[in-house]
């Protein structure tokens, strides 16, 4: 009985041992190929929650994408017009297709996307490892609050620099800004859609190969308004952010909020029939209707709200929604996001000390000058100008000291005298007139100011974007519904809003398909390309352990310099960003050396001589439709028959331009 017992037990761990060393064999079809090293799927668990995120990869570029993933529950039914609901990742995860965008109307009137659309995307050069632990940007994509996709944002030139680039969405329109600030209807819904979804990259980046302590929010038009929102204003959000890409938006723009909100709220209540005697009766109204009904409901406010006069709040990239500022909290209902003006947060210096990159383009409003239109409203060009003036006072970025002794100019010039459009100016002389005098006003003016007051806190960097591509994918293809960016053809010889981002990503529509009927970009182009994403990926990298890689790009701003870089086909240093111009608009600036001049603009006035934007003038010797402020490099003598010296360092090359002792170009004008 001992040896029976003794052969069963060792037969037994005979069975297991030929188990454990069992090959599994296929029996009839054919043997699947192994899994590749690199299989594109992420496994995360956070929060006792496990889940399997499946991405693809481009075999062409080497990028991997994770798309339309979800970060908050969808906002319908009762959480219309609430605030977003943390969403965690669990079980399967399909992130294989391109999401649906928020509801808006697209170029021909029709109403689309779908509510179900807080989600974003992901694009890593890299399937995570122990050595990862990438710089993040996250993208806020720009559209006038109304418009545009996390879809049309891909970004191969960034992550092809060791970043990984996550465009988020967030609610348009109405449905992302409607309400008064209470508990029920709090209005900013998209602002704190942006905020949920800055958290969840936060929360799940690492899973991803991204550091989330190195998270830069970047953004474009009202985009770039958002991300300095995100850092200066929400204070549980503006801990993650390491820093901030602002593009042609700032906090300074005109109307960057709405100075209206409760008119805003009656005419969204009243178009969509919704007047009720309480606010609950009115949200449940809302709540009620068809998300195509609100958005037509919307562009009809649109066109109430921006034609006649009002035709100049379009022309800084606004359609009728902005955020709205809630007021100090009350510790009665929940905070609010913008408690204060978001100018007086930066104004004040309190906010988080993080490094910001903001710039514009040469000529951002080109593609929005209508003479007709104009001189129909306001029956002058000059009446125009003195509207926009108007506009920054009213918004408080124009103050009353109109009067300004520039240097190189024996009297006193007031702005009114600079702006003041001669009948002697031909049609294309107009229109640069115009081009440049509103570029400076909206845009250029409040770049300066931002950069002013953000480094008194913070590092601050200034750049002008100045290439003119030969490839048809503009700013208008990325963002069509904006007035701004006009319908017809963009201008010619000009660099208009927007038309950066063709040097940032490839045109793709809304839904993420490719656009094909584009002109692609020549080398040149690409050169540029190159240029301008490793300008940002190179800021992207500054709180990482690897540093800058090429520090002579980022040189702070300095208000006794108005240092800035200019990006073209090479990328060089200059001074005195339009120091004369952003002078007699009220900006307290100072000139870099006691040779910078500003007689250029007397002479212009006398002679009322101007070009088309971008050409020089033989008699001036300076780009006067330049608005940029960049001395001009052919060495021509100006009026006083003194020839300005050719200058410039060339950023990433060895410089064949003569420079100043600094190394940089000066803007003697």
């Amino acid at each position: 009985m001992y040896f029976s017992t003794t052969r069963v037990i060792i037969l037994v761990l005979a069975v297991s041992y030929v188990e454990s060393r069992r090959v599994k064999r296929i029996v009839g079809g054919i043997q699947a190929a192994p899994p590749p090293p690199d299989d594109p799927v992420v496994f995360t668990k956070l929060y006792s929650k496990d889940a399997r995120v499946e991405g693809y990869r481009n075999a062409l570029s080497g990028l991997y994408s994770f798309l339309a993933i979800p970060f908050a529950y969808p906002p319908i039914g009762n959480d219309r017009y609430r605030r977003p609901r943390f969403k965690r990742l669990e079980g399967d995860v399909n992130a294989t297709v391109f999401g649906q965008p928020c509801p808006q109307p697209d170029s021909e009137g029709y109403i689309v996307g779908s509510e179900d659309c807080l989600w974003l995307n992901i694009y890593t050069p890299q399937m995570p490892d122990e050595s990862t632990g990438l710089p993040v940007i996250v993208w806020i994509h720009g559209g006038g609050y109304r418009y545009g996709s996390a879809n049309q944002y891909t970004a191969e030139s960034l992550t092809s620099k060791s970043v990984i680039f996550v465009p988020i969405q967030y609610r348009l329109g109405s449905l992302g800004f409607l309400g008064d600030g209470t508990t029920e209807f709090s209005g900013n819904a998209a602002l704190f859609d942006m905020a949920m979804a800055l958290r969840w990259v936060h929360e799940y980046i690492h899973f991803f190969g991204g550091d989330p302590k190195q998270i830069v929010v970047m953004g474009q038009g009202s985009g770039a308004q958002a991300a300095t929102y995100l850092t200066t204003t929400q204070r549980s959000s503006r801990e993650m952010v390491s820093g901030v890409v602002a593009m042609s938006g700032s906090p300074y723009t005109p109307n960057a909020v709405d100075d209206t909100p409760t008119q805003t709220n009656k005419d969204v209540i009243a178009i969509n029939s919704c007047q009720r005697e309480n606010e609950t009766e009115i949200v449940k109204c809302m709540r009620a209707r068809n998300f195509e009904d609100i958005i037509r409901a919307d562009s009809k406010i649109q066109v109430e709200r921006l034609q006649g006069q009002n035709m100049v709040r379009t022309m800084n990239g606004n359609v009728g929604y902005q955020p709205i500022v809630e007021g100090k909290e009350n510790h009665r209902s929940l905070p609010g996001f913008l408690e204060e003006n978001p100018r007086y947060v930066v104004g004040n210096g309190t906010f988080k000390k993080v490094p910001l990159l903001t710039g514009v383009t040469r000529d951002e409003t080109a593609n929005s000058i209508n003479i007709k239109q104009i001189e129909k409203i306001f029956m002058t060009t000059t009446k125009f100008l003195d509207s926009v003036t108007n506009t920054l006072k009213k918004n408080g970025v124009l103050g009353n000291v109109m009067n300004t002794l520039l240097p190189g100019v024996e009297k006193v010039l007031s702005l009114s005298e600079y702006l003041k459009v001669s009948d002697k100016l031909n049609v294309m002389q107009v229109v640069s007139k115009l081009t440049e005098a509103t570029t400076d006003a909206l845009f250029n003016l409040p770049a300066i100011l931002t950069v002013q007051t953000w480094t008194k806190v913070a590092p601050a960097y200034l750049y002008s974007f100045e290439h003119i591509g030969r490839s048809s994918n503009r700013g208008s293809t990325f963002l069509k519904g904006l007035p701004i960016v006009g319908n017809a053809q963009p201008a010619n010889n000009t660099v208009g809003h927007g038309d950066e981002l063709a040097y940032l990503f490839d045109a793709r529509d809304i839904f993420g398909k490719q656009l094909n009927n584009i002109k692609p970009l020549d080398e040149t182009d690409k050169k540029v390309r190159d240029i301008f994403s490793n300008l940002v990926t190179q800021f992207a990298y500054w709180n990482s352990g690897q540093g800058v890689k090429n520090k002579a790009a980022f040189q702070e701003f300095k208000s006794d310099q108005s240092n800035f870089i200019r990006i073209g086909q090479e990328a060089m240093l200059g001074k005195d960003f339009r120091f004369c111009q952003m002078a007699l608009w009220g900006a307290i600036v100072k000139p870099s050396s006691k040779d910078t001049s500003c007689k250029f603009i007397v002479n212009q006035l006398a002679s009322s001589l101007l070009t088309a934007t971008g050409n020089l003038t033989s008699s001036l010797g300076n780009t006067l439709g330049n608005t940029l402020g960049i001395l001009n490099l052919g060495g021509k003598k100006d009026a006083s028959g003194v020839a300005p010296a050719k200058s410039g360092v060339q950023l990433g090359a060895t410089a064949n331009k003569q420079t100043d002792k600094k190394g940089a170009v000066t803007n003697n004008r």
